[in-house]
C-alpha cells in the first residue's frame, strides 16, 4: 500500500547514502532529475548541482548527518538533457546503526515552472511600477530632458540592459537625432549622432513604424547591418515613439551578452516608448504654447503705444531684440530703402553685425534686391547667401540660414529686416519662421514709419523756429533802424510843426517794437489773457507824450 503510493507520487522520492548515491528511486526520479537510478548510483546527484549552490547543498547533508532534517531547501540542478531546473527537497534520516547515520531519504520536487511564475510575477511588479514612475514623472514635468533622462534609466533597469538611446524625428527632413543617450561608448555616439530613415536599426524602425527585437545579432542578423553590432553589442530592442500615430522618434536598447527577451519585456518597452511619446507631445505643446505667447507679446510690444513715442534710433535696436528672439537667431539687421535713389542703408544691426551699419548699395543688389520687385519675404540658404550676399561681412560670418522680409508701411517698400542664424549646427529657418516675421515685420513697419514721420517733423519744426526767430530779429533791427533815421531827421530839423510830428512818429514805432518784443517772447501754449492784454496797454499809454503826463486809461477785460 505504501509502495503504491510512493510509486504515484508526482515528487521524486529516493533513498541515498550520505555520499548522495541513490539505492532506491521512484518512477517520478528519472522524469525530474533525467537520469534513470542506475546512471547515478555510483557517482550521486551531488556534481550535477549548480556551482553556485553546491555549498549549500553541501551544508544540508552536513544538517543531515548531525541526525536532524532539511525541509523546502533550494537549489539548481543541470539534467542530463542539459536543461538547467530549480528544485526543492526535503530530507530525513531513513536508518541508522546505532548513533552513526547509514542513509537519508529525500523528496524532490520540481518547482520550476513555479519560480518562473514567481518571477514573471516580480518583472511586472516591476514593470507597472517602472511604467507608473514614468506616467508620473511625465504628468508632472514638461521638461523634455528630465523625462528622456528618466524614461531611459527605468528601461535599462528594468530590461537589464547595458547601453540605450532616445532619438527625436525630424519628419520634414526624415531624420533622426541623438536626444540622449546612456552607457555607450564615444566612438559609437560619434557615428550614431544623425541617422536618415531607413538607416541603422532606429533608422529602420522609424521608416517601417515596427520595432525590432533580437535577442542575439550574430545569430539573427538585422534587416540593416546595424551599427551597434560592430562596436560589441549583440541583443538590441528598438521600439517606435508615437503620440497620437504620429513618429516622434525611437527608443533603442543594447546589450553586450545575448538576451532572450520575453514578450512581458518587449511589451514594457514598447509602453515606455507610448508613454514617451506622449510626454514628449505634451511637452512639445507647452513649448508651442510658450512660442506663441513671445509671439503675442512681440506683437502687441511692437504695436503698443510705448513703441510708437520711442525715437527712431531706440525703437529700431527694439524690433531687433525681439525679432532675434522670436526665432532664435543670430544675429539681425534693418535696411532702409530709398525709393528715390533706389538705394539701400543699413541703419541698425545686432551687436555682431555693427560692422553693416552706414552701408550703402543699389537696390537692386543683396539679398534687398531678390525681395524688392515682389516685396515678398524669402528664405536664403547658405549657398544663395553666399551668392546674393552684398556684404562681405555675410559671407565671412559662416551664415547657415537668412530670413529676409520686407517693410512694407502705407502701401510702401520703406526697407528690410533680416535675420541670420550661424554654425555647423545652426537649423534653417521654416515656412512657419517665415510667416511669423511677416507678420511682425507689418507692425514694425509701422512703428518704424510713424517714427521717422515724428523725427522728419522735429526736424521741420526746428528749422521753422529759426525762421521765426530769424524774422523775429530783421523786424526789430528794421524798427530800430527806421527810429534812428527819424530821430537824426528830427535832430536836424528846424524847431516847429515839422519837429513835432517826428518826435510822434519816433514814438510810436517804438511803441510798436515794445510790442513787437513782448509778443515775440517765447511764451507758454496757455496764456493769461488779462495780463497779455494790460502788459500791451501800459506799453502802449507810457509811450504817448502828454503834456500832463501819460493819459490815465481804465481797462475792462
Amino acid at each position: 500500500q505504501y509502495r503504491a503510493l510512493v510509486e504515484n507520487s508526482d515528487d521524486a522520492i529516493y533513498i541515498a547514502d550520505t555520499s548522495g548515491r541513490p539505492r532506491f528511486a521512484n518512477s517520478a526520479f528519472p522524469r525530474i532529475f533525467g537520469y534513470a537510478l542506475y546512471e547515478v548510483a555510483r557517482t550521486g546527484l551531488v556534481e550535477y548541482v549548480h556551482p553556485e549552490d553546491l555549498e549549500t547543498v553541501r551544508r544540508a547533508l552536513s544538517v543531515l548527518l548531525s541526525g536532524e532534517s532539511i525541509h523546502n531547501l533550494e537549489y539548481r540542478f543541470r539534467r542530463k538533457d542539459g536543461l538547467w531546473i530549480d528544485l526543492q527537497c526535503s530530507g530525513s534520516v531513513f536508518s541508522r546503526e546505532g548513533e552513526r547515520v547509514l542513509e537519508f531519504q529525500f523528496i524532490v520536487r520540481d518547482v520550476t515552472q513555479a519560480r518562473q511564475r514567481q518571477q514573471q510575477l516580480l518583472r511586472r511588479n516591476r514593470q507597472l511600477a517602472a511604467l507608473t514612475a514614468l506616467a508620473a514623472v511625465a504628468n508632472s514635468s514638461l521638461n523634455i530632458d528630465e523625462i528622456a533622462r528618466n524614461t531611459l534609466e527605468v528601461a535599462l533597469e528594468s530590461a537589464g540592459m547595458n547601453g540605450g538611446a532616445i532619438y527625436l524625428a525630424d519628419v520634414r527632413l526624415q531624420q533622426l537625432r541623438l536626444y540622449m543617450q546612456m552607457g555607450l561608448p564615444d566612438k559609437f555616439i560619434e557615428e550614431i549622432g544623425v541617422l536618415k530613415w531607413g538607416e541603422g536599426t532606429p533608422g529602420y524602425v522609424a521608416a517601417s513604424g515596427q520595432a525590432v527585437v533580437i535577442g542575439d545579432m550574430t545569430v539573427h542578423p538585422p534587416a540593416v547591418p546595424s551599427m551597434a553590432a560592430t562596436h560589441g553589442f549583440r541583443a538590441i530592442i528598438v521600439v517606435p515613439v508615437k503620440a497620437k500615430g504620429e513618429l516622434l522618434g525611437t527608443l533603442a536598447l543594447v546589450n553586450r551578452q545575448p538576451i532572450e527577451f520575453t514578450p512581458e519585456v518587449v511589451e514594457m518597452i514598447t509602453a515606455m516608448g507610448n508613454q514617451l511619446g506622449i510626454a514628449v507631445a505634451n511637452a512639445r505643446l507647452y513649448e508651442t504654447q510658450l512660442h506663441e505667447n513671445e509671439k503675442l507679446t512681440a506683437l502687441v510690444d511692437i504695436s503698443s503705444g510705448s513703441a510708437q513715442q520711442l525715437d527712431l534710433e531706440p525703437l529700431l535696436q527694439r524690433i531687433l531684440q525681439r525679432a532675434a528672439a522670436l526665432l532664435e537667431a543670430g544675429a539681425a539687421y534693418i535696411s532702409h530703402y530709398d525709393a528715390t535713389e533706389e538705394r539701400v542703408e543699413i541703419v541698425a544691426a545686432s551687436t555682431n553685425f555693427t560692422r553693416l551699419i552706414g552701408m550703402r548699395y543699389p537696390a537692386a543688389l543683396g539679398l534687398f534686391g531678390q525681395i524688392r520687385l515682389q516685396r515678398q519675404g524669402r528664405i536664403f540658404t547658405r549657398q544663395e547667401v553666399v551668392e546674393h550676399g552684398y556684404s562681405p561681412v555675410l559671407r565671412e560670418a559662416d551664415v547657415r540660414s537668412a530670413l529676409v522680409v520686407p517693410l512694407i508701411s502705407r502701401n510702401e517698400l520703406i526697407g528690410a529686416l533680416s535675420l541670420t542664424r550661424h554654425g555647423a549646427n545652426a537649423s534653417g529657418f521654416t515656412p512657419a519662421n517665415l510667416e511669423l516675421m511677416e507678420a511682425f515685420a507689418s507692425r514694425a513697419a509701422v512703428a518704424i514709419d510713424n517714427a521717422q514721420l515724428l523725427k522728419d517733423l522735429g526736424r521741420k519744426n526746428h528749422l521753422l523756429q529759426l525762421l521765426i526767430e530769424e524774422a523775429h530779429h530783421r523786424i526789430k533791427n528794421n524798427l530800430q533802424m527806421i527810429s534812428g533815421l527819424l530821430q537824426l531827421e528830427a535832430d536836424t530839423a528846424q524847431v516847429g510843426s515839422t519837429t513835432e510830428f517826428l518826435r510822434t512818429a519816433i514814438t510810436r514805432i517804438q511803441a510798436i517794437a515794445q510790442v513787437h518784443n513782448l509778443l515775440s517772447e517765447e511764451m507758454a501754449e496757455k496764456v493769461d489773457v488779462h495780463t497779455l492784454i494790460t502788459t500791451i496797454i501800459h506799453t502802449l499809454v507810457s509811450s504817448v507824450p502828454g503834456t500832463n503826463g501819460p493819459p490815465e486809461v481804465t481797462l475792462e477785460v
